[in-house]
């Protein structure tokens, strides 16, 4: 169903349609699929196929995340960071880029201490 949808998306081998791509994406992802839970994601994200919802977004990231997409790790991560779609909480935008750094995306690696630096900085102000 995820490379269905991918055809409609791309208009590789279909006519585009992005509609129905989002719509074989949701129903891929509710069965369990971790890709198409990251492409539901992106498509909410920035309206394909949908109207943009970030807060639905951010949801979805996280099934694709627990799952183990380290892009999608560090995008619930991003969201947490900058309160994009859910409140901004720097804890858990730490937790998040770190288990993406741990397989290996040095972005979150970069992240992860620049927002461990926000954290001690906020500790500081706070004493």
């Amino acid at each position: 169903m995820f490379d269905l949808a991918v055809c409609y998306e791309t208009g590789k081998g279909r006519s585009k349609n992005a509609k129905k791509a989002f719509n074989l994406y949701r129903e891929a992802a509710k069965h369990g699929d971790v890709d198409s839970a990251a492409a539901v994601a992106r498509c909410l994200y920035y309206g394909i196929g949908h109207r943009e919802d970030r807060a639905e977004a951010v949801r979805w990231f996280v099934v694709a995340a627990v799952g183990g997409r380290s892009d999608a790790q560090y995008a619930v991560a991003l969201s947490y960071e900058l309160g994009d779609g859910v409140r901004s909480n720097l804890k858990k935008a730490w937790l998040w880029y770190n288990r993406a750094a741990k397989q290996g995306d040095e972005g979150a690696k970069r992240a992860a201490r620049d927002v461990s630096q926000k954290l001690r900085r906020a500790r500081k102000e706070s004493e």
